[in-house]
């Protein structure tokens, strides 16, 4: 396998695991997807296992693709139409990474497998009912009478009743007297009793029987026609005869929707204006199931609509649909913000339930609209429970469990959720979050004190459930990332994670580079290489295996545990540490004629010592969070009312709004101002804060590696042993490099040690230049690397409210996008394999795809660009040159910025929007749809344009 096909392999995988929870591997080529349907179905749950083996060209030729079933069944047919289906999948995105594309066609065809067995359910349903029908009418439906069977059934009917009444008449006879049958020859032949009645009403059947035959004979036109059936026991029965037997056409079901309501479900405002004035309708009427038209106009998003229903007397909390649900309970189901933040406004009541007992915060919950829960949270804190239960206990954070939400979970653990409530089978929300195996939400549960050990009323565990489910990855996984044991204990590391394990870290590192060092001054080169390597690797897996235990508290991620360590500045501190014992023990002795060159390198040193403790130990522009809930309250608001409430201007996971070319750094776990990179090498982000002490402190260690370089060359061409060493007596390996050889004699520690800096010398320059381009940009490394994504970048104006409804459907999108991107990028660039190596060893392959995406978009402009000079003097200011608080920094003014000529206390109110007064709202949405749902939960054939 070619070392490109190889790279893209790791690079798609390490998006996968940032994505799935779930993702394992059985070999180094084959990993496991678990998943299922987008919508689990309880009655018919499905889950299977997405097997995909690489193959040696793949992206370019399709992987080896298999099902397992895990939960549910799966017949032949089925599995193989799926897999033929996701292989036509791969071939359309063949040269791409596909795994991520080939979740979500399983995610679909899954669907559209319990689509159909519902759709056969039915139908069987359907078939079972007309059979039972079709038996029923048999067993009803006589023999048909026509002209011919007609005399012959009536004359023999005839003579046996004659017969019977003979017979009775007779015995009838032999009970009277003799004057008492006198009496009653005389009266033969006349009626008595109830027989005249009698023998009208057999006339009158008679007539009808004869009228009714007559107009079938006639509409059929056959002489041998049906007699109809006799009436039904009930209406419905009879009337349903009749229509079979005429072909009347269905009666409606219900009656259409009155035209105040279909002008809701279309927001059209103007509609709706002239019904109301006219009289013609009322804001508080409703149709058959109970619905008003705020509903409509609550759940399809119309906001101008909704404020003038409102203000013409609608009803907020008014009961309506299938559910008894209400238009805020319909807005948070559909993750409609601007609506329930209207609705609140005007009085509506969070706390009521619908006919499943879900109040609004349940409901918001079930949409896995994080910005609908998150304003919830924190403007509705004091109104509703967080803890309330349906009817069967489960809490919000039974949901948000239950869905494998992780940003919701975040959302009300954050907000103190309860980890302990039980619903009524004894579940906690960790044992929901067990059921969907996502080991996220189980770190995230577990993180926040839930108990490990809790058990149901059936008496099972958390961990006894993983078993059942075949969930034991992720549950092994969220409790390592949780610093827990497999068996529920806390995990110790062997050093602590305190001030103890940091200095051990780099005492330990130092002492790795003086034996690495040494290695390499004692052995033949040849030996010293692979051994320094091996020692180093050694090193390696000590810090990260034995001291920071990074494979068992993020399997899979060890790269996470590491990245966030002071693993890498120690690293940056031995090399100093043995640069400077190297100048001061070797190269300060013999080069004491250049004093110019040993002060300038002492204060390069010095300057880049302080400026690299200053680039870890600063502020690097930690957004400011909000102090208490009400300047929450009053920040998310303020976002609404003004229609940005999305994540371009909200940061979830702080709850805090956030400013323009800021980031939120999931290392350190904070929005940063002006955001350039997360370093490692600094360990700490890089931001607006210390983005100058970074790039001075790289600055002056490309000077002081520099000047240490010409010192050491001097060193050994001043040495005065070197010209005596006989080449005859080095060894015959040295026929590759004399020179080096006789340097090596001469003083190998040293020249080990200039090696290694000189390496260092390489990227720190390349590093240093692409820093130095983008600051004459006005950019940073995180937007050149996105630049066609930012509105202000000339990329997608922002981020719609629509899409930012589903956090789980966005992440997946933008995932998928940043696959294709790069194996685009990847395929079309014909770069050397080697080459690429190089930038990926060195972090510029970002900045290299950022300048192309320059080149390509014609219309990419960037409005912090004011030139090199003003450009430089912002950046070396921290944009005291342009008056702007990057902390602080909200919208872009038109036409971008300029110099400033104002103070900055103006500058930064006039472009803080919530300085600003408030809007009238959102902007005039218009959508149209010709039906509707019988479902109040149910989303219409409508969106946000």
């Amino acid at each position: 396998m070619s070392d490109q096909y190889l790279e893209q392999r790791k690079e798609e995988i390490e998006v996968l695991q940032s994505i799935f929870g779930d993702l394992s591997f059985e070999s180094d080529d084959q990993v496991i997807l678990r998943t299922g349907p987008k919508e689990p179905s309880p009655s018919n749950p499905l889950t299977v296992n997405l097997k995909i083996k690489y193959t040696e060209k793949y992206p370019d030729e399709l992987p080896d693709i298999v099902i397992e079933p895990v939960e549910g069944e799966l017949s032949e047919l089925e599995l193989e139409s799926t897999v033929e289906m996701l292989k036509e999948a791969g071939r359309e995105s063949l040269g791409t990474a596909m795994i991520f594309t080939l979740s979500l066609a399983l995610q679909q065809a899954l669907a559209q497998i319990l689509s159909e067995r519902a759709a056969e359910v039915v139908h069987l349903e359907k078939e079972e009912i007309k059979k039972a029908e079709e038996a029923e009418a048999a067993r009803k439906k006589g023999t048909p009478i026509n002209k011919e069977i007609s005399p012959i059934r009536r004359a023999k009917f005839n003579e046996q009743n004659q017969l019977k009444k003979a017979k009775e008449e007779e015995e009838r006879s032999k009970s009277l007297t003799p004057n008492e049958r006198g009496e009653r020859k005389k009266s033969g032949n006349k009626l008595m009793g109830r027989q005249p009645l009698e023998s009208n009403q057999a006339l009158t059947i008679s007539t009808t029987t004869q009228a009714t035959a007559t107009f079938t004979q006639t509409t059929t036109g056959s002489t041998n026609a049906t007699l109809p059936e006799p009436p039904s026991s009930t209406a419905t029965e009879h009337t349903k005869t009749i229509r079979e037997e005429f072909s009347f056409p269905e009666p409606p079901t219900e009656p259409p929707p009155s035209p105040l309501h279909l002008a809701a479900q279309r927001g059209d405002t103007e509609a709706v204006k002239q019904l109301l004035d006219s009289g013609l309708a009322h804001p508080t009427d409703v149709d058959q199931q109970q619905i008003t038209a705020l509903h409509w106009s609550a759940i399809n998003g119309h906001l101008n609509l909704s404020a003038l229903l409102i203000a013409r007397g609608a009803v907020v909390d008014a009961f309506g649909g299938q559910l008894l649900a209400t238009p805020l309970m319909w807005a948070a189901r559909n993750g409609r913000v601007q609506i329930v933040h209207l609705l609140l406004k005007h009085g509506a009541d969070p706390t009521l339930v619908d006919s499943q007992a879900f109040n609004t915060l349940h409901l918001a919950t079930h949409s896995s609209s994080a910005l609908t829960l998150c304003y919830l949270l924190a403007c509705a804190y004091d109104k509703i429970s967080l803890d309330s239960a349906d009817r069967e206990g489960h809490t919000a954070l039974h949901w948000a469990s239950y869905q494998g939400d992780s940003l919701s979970v975040d959302l009300l653990l954050s907000h103190r959720a309860s980890v302990s409530a039980r619903d009524l089978n004894g579940m906690t929300p960790l044992h929901w979050a067990v059921v969907k195996g996502n080991s996220t939400c189980i770190r995230q549960i577990v993180l926040a004190g839930a108990d490990v050990l809790a058990r149901t009323i059936e008496g099972k565990t958390p961990q006894e459930m993983a078993v059942e489910l075949k969930s034991t990855f992720a549950w092994s996984r969220g409790l390592s990332e949780a610093g827990m044991n497999s068996n529920g204990t806390k995990r110790i590391l062997p050093l602590g994670n305190g001030l103890k394990m940091k200095t051990i870290m780099f005492l330990f590192t130092i002492i790795c580079f003086g034996l690495a060092f040494q290695t390499l001054s004692s052995l033949p080169y040849y030996s010293s290489i692979i051994i320094s390597l091996a020692q180093a690797y050694g090193a390696h897996h000590i810090i990260s295996n034995t001291i920071l235990d990074a494979n068992h508290r993020s399997p899979g991620r060890p790269s996470e545990i590491i990245t966030s360590s002071p693993y890498f500045s120690t690293i940056i501190v031995a090399s100093f540490f043995w640069v400077g014992y190297a100048w001061i023990a070797h190269l300060l002795p013999h080069t004491q004629d250049h004093p110019s060159l040993n002060l300038f390198f002492i204060l390069s040193s010095l300057i880049c010592v302080y400026n690299f403790v200053r680039a870890i130990t600063l502020d690097p522009g930690y957004i400011p969070l909000p102090r208490n809930p009400l300047d929450r309250k009053t920040i998310i608001e303020g976002l609404v009312e003004r229609s940005i409430f999305d994540g371009m201007n909200f940061c979830i996971s702080c709850e805090n709004r956030k400013p323009l070319r800021s980031k939120h750094c999931k290392i350190c776990q904070r929005c940063i101002g002006k955001f350039d990179h997360h370093c490692p090498w600094v360990w700490n982000c890089v931001g607006v804060g210390n983005h100058r002490q970074f790039l001075v402190f790289v600055g002056t260690l490309i000077i002081g590696i520099s000047l240490f370089d010409i010192l050491a060359f001097i060193y050994f061409s001043s040495a005065p042993d070197l010209t005596k060493i006989d080449s005859r007596q080095l060894p015959a390996s040295c026929s590759i490099s004399q020179t080096l050889c006789q340097l090596a004699a001469f003083d190998s520690f040293t020249l080990s040690i200039v090696i290694w800096a000189t390496l260092q010398l390489v990227w720190t320059t390349m590093l240093m230049v692409s820093q130095l381009w983008m600051v004459s940009r006005q950019m940073t490394t995180f937007e050149l690397s996105n630049v066609n994504r930012f509105g202000f970048m000339g990329g997608k104006a922002g981020t719609s409210m629509a899409a930012q409804s589903s956090h789980l459907h966005a992440h997946h999108a933008s995932a998928q996008s940043s696959l294709n991107h790069h194996h685009h990028n990847h395929n079309h660039s014909r770069k050397p394999k080697s080459f690429v190596f190089c930038l990926k060893l060195l972090g510029l392959d970002r900045f290299l795809d950022g300048t192309q995406i320059i080149k390509k978009s014609k219309k990419a402009s960037n409005p912090f660009h004011k030139g090199i000079r003003a450009n430089c003097l912002d950046f070396w200011t921290a944009g005291n040159h342009l008056g702007v608080n990057y902390l602080e920094l909200f919208e872009v003014p038109e036409g971008g910025f300029q110099i400033r000529a104002k103070e900055s206390s103006s500058f930064t109110s006039k472009f803080d929007p919530l300085h600003k007064k408030s809007s009238n709202g959102s902007r005039s949405r218009s959508s149209s749809s010709n039906g509707r749902t019988r479902n109040g939960y149910e989303r219409v054939a409508m969106d946000i344009v």
